[in-house]
């Protein structure tokens, strides 16, 4: 087989884009730099269905907000914006459980497993925004 040099630099620059693009393979969890996970409940008397919990919980436009949790460390403030952002957007990409919703409280916390034990993965401590919600002041009305 005869190897030009122009055949050479095509493979080469082929084998450089799929080496560059095998990075997007990679797995991704709730512990990583691009999102942080959230958990929904209700506000004792906000009137807001389990169902509605949820569904908010189970959905993938509302269960993680933009960002690694270290951005909300120490920052309910900016946990409850991030979240009630999260929740606009749903809304208007029409997933009716964040309709009619808003953030009451929102604070970053350990992730817990069904034993109450701190998740670990890749040998770190995952965090999850615990978000609390309640009724929107206009449907209250």
């Amino acid at each position: 087989m005869i190897l030009s040099r122009r055949s050479f630099l095509k493979v080469a620059g082929l084998s450089a884009v799929a080496v560059a693009g095998a990075s997007m393979f990679t797995g991704c969890n709730v512990n990583n730099f691009f999102s942080t996970g959230v958990v929904y409940s209700a506000k004792a008397g906000s009137g807001i269905t389990e169902d509605t919990i949820n569904k908010l919980n189970e959905s993938k436009y509302t269960n993680a907000v933009p960002g690694h949790s270290d951005l909300y460390s120490n920052n309910d403030g900016k946990c409850k914006e991030a979240v009630q952002n999260q929740l606009n957007g749903a809304a208007k990409l029409n997933v009716e459980a964040a309709k009619g919703v808003e953030v009451d409280t929102a604070t970053i916390v350990h992730k817990l497993n069904d034993k109450g034990e701190i998740v670990k993965e890749n040998g770190k401590e995952v965090y999850v925004i615990k978000a609390v919600l309640k009724k929107t002041e206009s449907t209250n009305k």
